[in-house]
Parts: C-alpha cells; structure tokens; sequence
C-alpha cells in the first residue's frame, strides 16, 4: 500500500502546485491586468532593446538570462544590447509571478566599401550624370537577399530617408568630388549597414585649337606620300604631361568621338586619299578612366602646285547691312602667277577649311557671293586648286573683308574722324580757313573755292586718283592748301576770268587748269631758260622735250607727283631736245626737270593719260 500512497501524496502535491500557479497568474493578472512580456523581441545587431515590467510603485523586480541571475537588475526596465532567454519576477506585497520573453539580435549585413565611382566631364563644369546603381554588386559582394538604396547624406541613410530618387541617373550637387552613401538592408530581418561612395567628375583633356597642316612638297608622288602625323603631338598636347596623356588619330569623326579604330602607325602613315586629306585627332588620359577631349582635325596635303595667296578684297558697305556682293573669282589670275606652264585649272571656293577638302559644299555662283556676317568680318575664303591635266591640288585663302563707311557730316568725301587735323580728338577747333566753319562740316576746307570733294578725287580737278593729292608736294593735301600748285598764287587767286571757281581757268591751254600749274602765275614761267616745250601734253606713249639752242642741258630727269625720280637722261649737251618713254607709267600728273650746265633749272609739269 505504501508505494501506493507515495504516488498518490505525488500526485496530490502536482495537482497542489498548479492550482497555487494558477491562484497566482489569476493575482497577478487582478493586480497588473495585461502584463505579460511578448514571446519575442528582435532587433539588429547594435540596437538597444527595452523590456518593460513595469506592475505598480509597490512592486519589486528580479531579472533572469537564461535562467541565471542577473545581478544588479531590480528596475522594472532592462536595456539589453545581447540576446537569450530573458525572465523576470515581479513581487508585490506576499505575492510573486513570473514573465518571460526570448531576445534577438540579428547580425548586419556585410557589405564592402566601394571603389570611387568616376565619370569624365563633357563640359569641365564639375557636374555629370551618375548611375549609381553600377556599384550594388561590388557593395553586396555576393551576399543575399539585400537591397541598395543610395542617399546624400549619412543621416539620411541611417534613418532610410529617400533622398535620391532616380539612383541610376543621379546628378551630383557638389561639383568634381561629392560622397553619397548606399544602404543595405536585408528584406528577412530588415536589419541594414550604410557604406560611402565617393563620386568623382573628371575634367577632360584640352587639345590645341590649330593643329598645323602637314605638306609635303613634291610633284612626283601620283598623290601619294608617307606622313608623320606626330609633327602635331605638341600642339595637340596643349602643355600637357605626355607621361598622363596620349594622343591618337582616326580616319574619321566618328571613330575619334568614339575613340575606336585608331591609326595605328601615326609617324609612318601613308595617305589613303590621294593630294588632299583630313586627318582627325584626340588626347586621353593615359588611365582606366580614359577621359578624352574634343576632337581636332588637321590636313595632311601633297603641295604640287605653287600657287600664290592673293590680296584680300574690300568693299565699302553702301547700305549699312554689312553685306556686300563679291566676285571671289577675280583673284585666279593671282592665285596662278607664279604657276608655270600652261595647264587647266578648276577652282572652287569654300566657307570651311573641310569642305575645301572634301570639295563639297561649294560657294556657287562664286563670282556674285554675299559675304556671311556669322563668319566674321573679315572672312576667310578657302580655294580649292587643282591641276586639270595632272590632278595636283593645292589649297589657299584670301579674305573678303566690308569696310564700314564712317561719317561724313559735310558730304566732302573726307570722314569725320580724319578732319581732326590737330588729332586732339576735337572736332570742333579744326578750321583750316579760319571762316568759323569747323572742317568736319565745311564742304570747303581750305577756303580756296575749289570743293573739298574735288580736291581729292583727283589731281584737285578730275585727273588720274592719287592716294595721298599734293600737288606742289609741300606736305599740304590739296583739300588743306590754299595754294595748291605752290606758285605764289593762292588757288582762289587763280580765277582769271572771275566766275567764282578757278577750275575752269587754264590760260596756256595745256589741259591743266591754273591753280594746280606751277607755271602759271604772272609770268611764273622761266624765260631765261628760254622756250621749253613738251609735246604731246597730255601725253600716252612718248613726249617730245625740246628747249632752246641757246641753253647747254645737261639732264633731264623726270619726277613722279611724289617727288620719286622716275627716269634721267643724259648726254644731252649736244642737243636741243629728248625724248621720254611713258609706255610703262601709271597716269597722273609728273614733272619734267631741265637741270642746264650752269645749273639753271626749269621744270614743267606732264600729264600722263
């Protein structure tokens, strides 16, 4: 019976327990209704978890980890920064019970810095697009279920605020270096680590703007020749360390743009379009990154034609539009004179230095061209020669230029900024003729009835255009001297038949009117030389110079309307006249000096028609 009643006393004291559990749940759910721990807490690794017990101001706290003590722990709250099992027993007044709840701690991702994240400059202005998301493979380093958000600070990756939305396209705010950071966060435990990633803008290289053309000079090649392009690596290089970078050169524009299919003997390079090529040329950075410049195009030219840079043409813009219609094709002769034998030609003229080369886009038609303002004033003409006969090419420019008409207040042909005679940048104190008109608006400058605008469109009365009109070469333009051939007589004097202009007055009858004729003056004329005649005057071809017989004439020299000695005879003395050539003279007014043995001088004014 005993074994029995042992069982029975066992059972007896496991119901006893139970019900006193119970009693004591009941009491403490009547005391601290609701308090019970979650089964669970999870938080990340280096989180703080709080556990709160809290039942009333009267009770008392024990906490428990893994069913060991936790010594020091009686508040109603626990800090936990590790996990387990924790318990904790709450005690008021005789009554106690107990709570529990299991802690988690999950570990944070592991991820890897990345390496900085480097992008060229189109523009060097320090600002580029970014697609960050290139760097989510090297961040997760082969790890799973993680997700990558990037943001511009670390706050706000800490704390998971969107801040860049579009990270495959992201434009830096902070131009050539700024950090952002990424965020991987595991979708299981939701547990995330933040890393920074460094975005570099990287300037692109400079180039040298002109790049010479590279001619060879030689008419036996069939168009044809071995080049060193590299002649242009300094230029290109623009001052920049040759060890950093490099530079390389295409067939093409695409090919340099795309920096693909380059030339790959530059210093031995055979041209594959015949005379005439373009060459087009980059430089790199001699890095992974391989950030390259704008690219440059040069010639490369077989010059087997010797042809020669015309003049510039001018034309003065009559109707204030700055456009002017040119004949581009009037330089040819030019263009060709020092060019032996007697082959064809073709010429095109072009707006472009390539299209000249290509010999595309030519200016058509080229002898009734309207100058392009967009293209600068002046403009730059590029000519494209070639041989008809042999093929041979060359290439030349010229320019076209439009000259602005600067104002003329008294119409008298001279403009206003060069009637400051005195150059104090006064206008108004130039009066040449003292009449109170100030020059710059006085149609008669120097007051001496002949007009202003006469006096220079000539010799001061209609002859032959001289650029600087002197007659009696003292210095004085005309339009500023009141005694234009220097006779003694002023030029208003020399109105003989007193209508009010001397231009009509020429009392020798040798179409030369008074006031520009030395020797007409009251008797100017130097008779002791006896009688001088030049015939024909005005003359074409030749003038017959004869004096008297009386006067021993060494020399006869004949001077230019600047005072140039044009031409001297000599071995006269045995004559009593000469002859002169003019066939090769410009027209114009010249003078002829009679120098006698005993050093008397005559000198007589001819005209050259």
């Amino acid at each position: 019976m005993i074994p029995y009643i042992y069982k029975n006393f066992k059972v007896m004291r496991l119901l006893l327990a139970i019900f006193i559990c119970l009693f004591s749940s009941a009491f403490a759910i009547a005391q601290c209704p609701g308090l019970m721990l979650d089964p669970e807490f999870t938080g990340c690794e280096g989180d703080t978890i709080v556990l709160d017990a809290t039942c009333s101001d009267t009770s008392t706290y024990q906490w428990f980890l893994d069913g060991g003590i936790l010594s020091g722990e009686t508040n109603p709250t626990l800090l936990l920064t590790i996990g387990g099992l924790y318990e904790v027993e709450i005690t008021t007044g005789a009554d106690s019970f107990n709570t529990q709840t299991t802690v988690i701690f999950n570990d944070l991702p592991s991820i890897t810095e990345p390496t900085p994240l480097e992008i060229c400059d189109n523009n060097n202005d320090g600002f580029a697009l970014f697609d960050l998301t290139l760097k989510d493979d090297e961040i997760i380093n082969g790890a799973s279920n993680l997700v990558i958000t990037y943001h511009e600070t670390l706050s706000d990756a800490q704390n998971a605020v969107p801040s860049i939305v579009s990270a495959s396209s992201y434009a830096n705010i902070v131009p050539f270096q700024q950090s952002v950071f990424a965020r991987a966060s595991n979708s299981i435990t939701g547990c995330a680590s933040v890393t920074e990633l460094l975005l570099s803008v990287s300037l692109k290289p400079s180039i040298g703007f002109s790049p010479n053309g590279i001619v060879i000079e030689d008419e036996n090649t069939g168009g044809f020749t071995v080049f060193d392009l590299t002649q242009n690596e300094s230029i290109l290089l623009n001052g920049q360390d040759p060890n950093q970078f490099e530079v390389f050169y295409f067939l093409n524009f695409n090919d340099a743009f795309l920096n693909v299919n380059p030339i790959l003997n530059p210093d031995n390079y055979i041209n594959v379009v015949p005379f005439a090529q373009v060459i087009y040329s980059i430089v790199v950075t001699a890095d992974e990154l391989q950030c390259k410049s704008a690219v440059r195009n040069f010639s490369i030219l077989i010059d087997c034609l010797q042809v020669s840079a015309p003049e510039p043409i001018s034309m003065f813009d009559l109707d204030g539009d700055d456009i002017e219609v040119f004949d581009l094709t009037s330089v040819e002769d030019e263009i060709l004179i020092n060019v032996p034998g007697n082959d064809s030609y073709s010429f095109s003229y072009h707006e472009t230095e390539l299209s000249t080369y290509f010999n595309g886009g030519a200016i058509d038609p080229a002898s009734s061209y309207a100058n392009q303002p967009a293209l600068g004033n002046p403009q730059t003409i590029y000519v494209r020669v070639e041989n008809l006969n042999t093929g041979c090419l060359a290439f030349v420019t010229f320019q076209i230029i439009v000259l602005s008409i600067a104002p003329d207040s008294d119409d008298d042909g001279i403009p206003d900024t060069e009637e400051d005679v005195n150059s104090n940048g006064d206008l108004e104190d130039d009066d040449t003729d003292d009449d109170g008109i100030p020059n710059y608006l006085d149609s008669d400058d120097d007051g001496d009835t002949v007009p202003t605008a006469t006096e220079i469109e000539g010799i001061g009365a209609g002859f032959a255009p001289q650029d600087f009109i002197d007659t009696d070469d003292d210095g004085i333009e005309n339009y500023l001297d009141d005694d234009d051939d220097g006779d003694g007589a002023l030029t208003i004097e020399e109105d003989y038949n007193n209508n009010g202009t001397p231009l009509d007055d020429d009392t020798n009858n040798n179409d030369i009117p008074d006031f520009l004729d030395f020797d007409v003056n009251l008797g100017v004329t130097d008779f002791t030389f006896g009688n001088v005649t030049l015939v024909p005057n005005p003359a074409i071809h030749e003038v017959m110079v004869s004096w008297s017989q009386s006067i021993t004439v060494a020399v006869v020299n004949l001077y230019s309307i600047r005072g140039e000695l044009v031409q001297r005879t000599g071995d006269v003395l045995d004559f009593s006249e000469t002859s002169i050539s003019l066939a090769d003279l410009a027209s114009g007014v010249y003078f002829v000096q009679l120098v006698a043995q005993d050093g008397q001088i005559s000198t007589q004014k001819l005209i050259k028609k």
